[in-house]
């Protein structure tokens, strides 16, 4: 709900995250936030790991929003090498603000994280993680490939060359971005579970 409310700016949201960076415009600014479910993505922290540093060197109005989860923050804190346009955190409290701040979203594809990027209608490239249940996640993101146009890259395929690879290329192309938004806005159900209730509530009167 709170995600879903939010209607701080980009530029102030920015400014939550980077408070060292000054007041930022938002024309040309490039912001990803990486989510890692609850728990964090070891598989995603690596990817992201091998090209950070490169991507940020070479794309310099490009941000980081990088959520390692609790268990691999103090390694990768260990191995990620300070920048002013990167935010490394163990867990983000402030989840409404960084889907404000962010262009583009890395994420497994939880029913949580999908519904997320629906709402705010931010283009995203999807992550399944393969071992949950009945392997639902990979589901899930070829549902949001097929409703919003996400990109998929399965974790067979996930390295830093595919990571970067796929966020270059939603970045690099303003149509696509477009498209995606306003189809997952066009496809998001904020008050499914209204509904849901509502309905089973109409047949106990049947």
């Amino acid at each position: 709900m709170s995600i879903r409310k939010c209607r701080i700016s980009k530029a102030d949201a920015m400014a939550s995250f980077f408070p060292r960076i000054g007041t930022v415009g938002e024309e040309g600014v490039e912001v990803l936030l990486v989510l890692g479910g609850t728990e964090g993505s070891p598989e995603i922290n690596v990817a992201l790991l091998n090209m950070y540093y490169e991507m940020l060197r070479e794309r310099r109005n490009r941000y980081i929003i990088w959520q390692t989860g609790p268990e691999g923050f103090c390694e990768m804190e260990s191995l990620v090498r300070s920048h002013r346009r990167l935010l490394l955190t163990p867990f983000l409290h402030e989840l409404d603000k960084a889907y404000a701040a962010a262009d583009v979203v890395v994420s497994r594809a939880g029913s949580m994280s999908c519904t997320e990027v629906l709402v705010t209608g931010k283009p995203s490239i999807l992550i399944p993680l393969p071992t949950m249940v009945d392997d639902h996640q990979t589901k899930n993101a070829y549902i949001m490939a097929d409703v919003m146009g996400a990109k998929v890259i399965t974790e067979d395929e996930l390295d830093s060359s595919s990571l970067r690879s796929i966020i270059d290329e939603v970045f690099g192309d303003e149509k696509l971005m477009s498209d995606m938004s306003q189809k997952a806005l066009s496809a998001a159900r904020p008050n499914a579970s209204t509904d849901i209730i509502r309905h089973i509530c109409s047949l106990g009167h049947v």
